[in-house]
């Protein structure tokens, strides 16, 4: 009584996995989907097409909760994903707070006690000075933690923040959006969390970004 049915997914497989118990799983709503939330406050997600699970989220810290962020925002803690949220417009920020989000006061407050940085920020300036800055994430980030960039960036800055979280020990994975199925592409497709994530990093680094990502979208 009381146990849950978990499918869980292996390295970069849709499909196969075990099926496994967990007696510490509580209902959690998950967009577009089912899920469960377990009593440590992690969360185990049915993605919307039925058939990817993922398993642990972690805690979360998004960087950026503009257009795209915020419906981010919207989904983890739809997912009951714990959450901390930045945006130098504090009044981005506040309409997720009453729903547990936890109001960072910089970059530095953001990464302090979190598994996962999402970056979302419109421009590769934004990006050079909120993660690679003096007072940027990676300035703080605990070796860990890993960095999820989802920002409209180029290659080079890419790569540059690729080559200074590897020199701290972070691990980091580009995600930018590629458009969606029939929901549409860019803001509507991440609206309807049909996103697919092109990513780029280490296999081990995008295997720990896959559940995060398979909460924001469809295809990783």
């Amino acid at each position: 009584g009381g146990r849950v049915p978990v499918l869980v997914l292996g390295g970069r497989a849709r499909g196969g996995g075990a099926r496994v118990w967990r007696s510490d799983l509580v209902p959690a709503h998950a967009p577009g989907g089912c899920g469960w939330r377990d009593l440590h406050g992690d969360t185990q997600i049915v993605s919307a097409d039925g058939v990817a699970v993922v398993g642990p989220v972690g805690r979360v810290g998004l960087l950026g909760v503009g257009t795209l962020g915020a419906i981010f925002a919207d989904r983890l803690l739809d997912a009951g994903v714990k959450l901390a949220l930045f945006d130098l417009d504090e009044r981005r920020v506040t309409p997720f707070i009453g729903r547990g989000a936890r109001a960072a006061t910089s970059a530095i407050d953001l990464v302090h006690d979190i598994d996962i940085v999402l970056v979302s920020l419109p421009d590769p300036a934004a990006t050079n000075r909120a993660v690679l800055g003096q007072a940027g994430v990676l300035a703080a980030c605990n070796p860990s933690a890993l960095i999820v960039d989802t920002s409209t960036i180029d290659p080079t800055t890419a790569r540059a923040v690729a080559r200074e979280a590897s020199a701290r020990g972070v691990d980091y994975v580009e995600a930018p959006l590629s458009g969606g199925d029939e929901e549409g592409s860019g803001v509507d497709a991440a609206r309807a969390g049909a996103t697919t994530f092109i990513c780029g990093g280490t296999e081990s680094a995008v295997d720990r970004a896959r559940p995060l990502l398979n909460v924001l979208g469809r295809h990783v």
